[in-house]
């Protein structure tokens, strides 16, 4: 008995030391990899510190010029709205249930099919109203009527007595309408900055704060369902309040659109396809580049 605890100790030791030994190698390739993956590469490039500094002071720069917050403020209410309902969806159907019970599979199928639906209409929405812009280069009309849509589908939604069929189509219109909103904001952010902005900076900037700021909303979201249930907020006003919170923050972010530089700036990048298409057409019957590079940028977003 003392020689097999013996050998089993002395194999537990040797474990031990085996993984330790383990963990110490882990952590010295997670170190070196990390160094690699943050010194900067002269074969390469830039790396990922010189980046991120890149991506800070093309921010900061692209914040002082007219216009261009206002279409920033835009696109994160826009993409906040969107992957808020995508990941609570299953909260807002399940909730929805305490009005109209209905079986577990069909609230399943229910989900399943709005997800689908959902991100389908965020595409029907951005080429429906993307095709009339590019005719019209109406962005900030565009965008205000997609603002006004949103609102009003955010606020039927939130409303407790929304319920079955009535929320499917609420959903569905909402994917139609907060959509758009985020082509034409970038689309309107290079039109309002040229030349002094690069499209694809201007991309990467938005759908950084954009991802950034969805991140921060999820768990504030998350608490604010957690305590509105807690308290019976629906049970008390009638609404779902934490969708009515967040049809308000979409509120404000459409006033301040609204209300800023970037409802009145000029479009200067389509002016100066239109001069340069204008030239074309008179030297060889070429046609205008600006539709062309408006459906590039918007397609690149999408």
């Amino acid at each position: 008995d003392d020689d097999a605890a013996a050998a089993q100790e002395t194999q537990q030791r040797a474990a031990a030391m085996y993984a330790a030994r383990a963990g110490r190698h882990r952590r010295r390739r997670s170190v070196r990899l990390l160094r690699r993956w943050l010194v900067i590469s002269h074969r390469v490039g830039h790396g990922a510190l010189d980046v991120t500094r890149e991506l800070y002071s093309s921010t900061v720069a692209m914040m002082r010029l007219p216009g261009f917050n206002a279409c920033l403020a835009a696109f994160v209410a826009s993409i906040v709205a969107s992957n808020i309902f995508s990941t609570f969806l299953p909260h807002l159907i399940m909730t929805a249930k305490r009005r109209r019970p209905e079986p577990m599979a069909t609230t399943n199928a229910r989900i399943a099919g709005l997800g689908a639906g959902f991100q389908v209409s965020l595409m029907a929405g951005s080429l429906t109203l993307g095709g009339l812009v590019d005719a019209t280069k109406l962005y900030q009309g565009a965008m205000i009527a997609a603002f006004v849509g949103t609102i009003w589908t955010m606020a039927a939604i939130a409303d407790d007595h929304t319920t079955g069929h009535g929320l499917d189509v609420a959903v569905l219109l909402l994917g139609f309408f907060v959509g758009p909103i985020q082509p034409l904001a970038a689309e309107l952010a290079v039109e309002v900055t040229f030349p002094d902005a690069e499209e694809n900076t201007i991309v990467a900037v938005q759908q950084t704060v954009g991802n950034l700021s969805s991140a921060l909303a999820v768990p504030v979201f998350h608490t604010l369902s957690l305590l509105c249930a807690e308290h019976d907020m629906i049970g008390k006003t009638g609404y779902r309040v934490e969708y009515a919170t967040l049809a308000a923050a979409t509120a404000l972010a459409a006033l301040y659109f609204r209300c800023s530089s970037g409802w009145t700036a000029p479009l200067k990048r389509s002016s100066v396809n239109a001069a340069a298409g204008d030239a074309i057409d008179e030297s060889n019957g070429g046609s205008s580049l600006a539709g062309d590079l408006s459906m590039r940028s918007k397609y690149m977003t999408l």
